[in-house]
């Protein structure tokens, strides 16, 4: 199975351009809440890594000011837990808590 290149995950398809919704943008997390990591293309500015696209971590920190969010993954499954700095564009919620 190939690894999908960078630029391939940095560019949306003609059905897909346009801006994000507002309930993407301004969805608020509150601390030890379940999210997952999503890398959306239409913000480069805060983006994770390409590895921990699709990983589930817990909130540790929001800062409100410039609204961003400390977050705690596993880069793989036994490897060291990874703090990630990013925005809210690039993370989505989960219903069930999760422990790591």
């Amino acid at each position: 199975m190939a690894i999908k290149k960078c630029r391939s995950l940095r560019t949306k398809s003609k059905n897909q351009k346009g801006r994000y919704p507002l309930s993407i943008t301004l969805r608020k997390y509150a601390l030890n809440d379940s999210v997952v990591v999503k890398f959306r293309c239409g913000d480069y500015k805060r983006c994770p890594h390409r590895i921990f696209e699709g990983k589930v971590g817990i909130i540790t920190r929001v800062n409100s000011q410039s609204h961003t969010y400390d977050v705690l993954v596993r880069e793989r499954k036994n490897a060291k837990i990874k703090k990630i700095n990013t925005s809210a564009l690039h993370l989505a919620p989960i219903d069930t808590k999760i422990i790591l």
